[in-house]
């Protein structure tokens, strides 16, 4: 989850991203953020992430999406 790993999409190459709680990762991030971000593939700054990885997710429910959220800052810090 801290992220570094090359991916492709039909875009060409995504870098995967720090997912711990960390500053570098999503750790200022609000929990509307993270669930936007799984269902609309926009970050905090309004910026697009790769759609293609998140195709699915954007009627991912409330009960679902919320356990995700949770699950997150618990996890070590990755910087």
């Amino acid at each position: 989850m801290a992220g570094g790993r090359v991916l492709e999409d039909e875009y060409g190459p995504v870098n995967a991203a720090n997912l711990t709680s960390s500053r570098s990762g999503i750790g200022d991030w609000k929990d509307e953020d993270i669930v936007r971000a799984l269902r609309a593939a926009i970050n905090p700054d309004g910026q697009w992430l790769s759609g293609e990885m998140h195709r699915g997710y954007q009627w991912m429910s409330d009960e679902d999406a919320l356990p995700v959220v949770s699950y997150i800052p618990p996890l070590p810090a990755v910087v």
